[in-house]
């Protein structure tokens, strides 16, 4: 198998036994966005396989080391997309941990994530998609200019968002379980808000129900909210 050096797009989703890693055959050089469906990534170096032109890429149903996904992230220097979607991430230990980490990215997409710890280290990222995960520890580690955050399907025993909630517009929470912290406290200091949807969402403490006129304090800008809110 063989690309040219100056292909700027591919989308790959074959089957083959043994497997083809196709990090090995693509063209590296002006390569800008990768769809991997259906494959198996491993061996990564980073020092050889580096994709100095790669702004998008996705990973579907694709087995992959925490440290491959590591290696192949952080040496993009203009990465602004990652998508993650059944992902079977192959690990020893019994507590697996992704970590992620991007001065470029902007978007993350995360679904069926199969590990216990996701720590994201970007400086600007601007939307973050969870869905369908079951984490003891969601961290990201950015610089405040987050503006859209979907959560679905999601279970999480700790979620640290720190100080990247400022610039929030969108807060769309649905089927959302969390221990700890307060959701509300998280995204209080979000003056910019515009829409929030908490859907099935289940918290583990009466003192987290805020009512409605505490929301429009909170939030003077918001033009769009839905409550459907339990305790567990």
């Amino acid at each position: 198998m063989y690309t040219r050096e100056t292909l700027q797009r591919l989308s790959y989703n074959v089957r083959t036994n043994p497997n083809v890693n196709i990090l090995e055959k693509c063209g590296r050089q002006k390569l800008g966005v990768l769809d991997l469906d259906h494959n198996a990534v491993n061996g990564v170096e980073p020092n050889y396989q580096r994709f100095t032109c790669l702004k998008s890429l996705s990973l579907n149903h694709v087995s992959i080391s925490a440290l491959d996904l590591s290696l192949l992230v952080a040496p993009c220097p203009k990465i602004e997309s990652l998508a993650l979607d059944f992902l079977e991430v192959v690990t020893s230990d019994s507590q697996s941990t992704v970590e992620l980490t991007s001065h470029t990215l902007k978007s993350l997409f995360a679904k069926s994530v199969g590990v216990d710890k996701i720590i994201l280290d970007a400086d600007n990222p601007e939307v973050l998609n969870l869905n369908a995960l079951n984490l003891d520890l969601f961290e990201l580690i950015g610089k405040g200019a987050l503006k859209h955050l979907k959560i679905d399907d999601v279970s999480v025993t700790h979620m640290d968002i720190g100080e990247s909630t400022d610039h929030l517009e969108v807060v769309d929470v649905t089927n959302f379980t969390i221990v700890r912290p307060k959701l509300y406290s998280m995204i209080s200091r979000a003056s910019n808000l515009r829409m929030l949807r908490f859907w099935g969402v289940v918290f583990d403490d009466e003192d987290e129900i805020v009512d409605s006129e505490t929301i429009a304090v909170l939030f003077p800008l918001l033009r769009a909210s839905i409550m459907v809110v339990s305790n567990s």
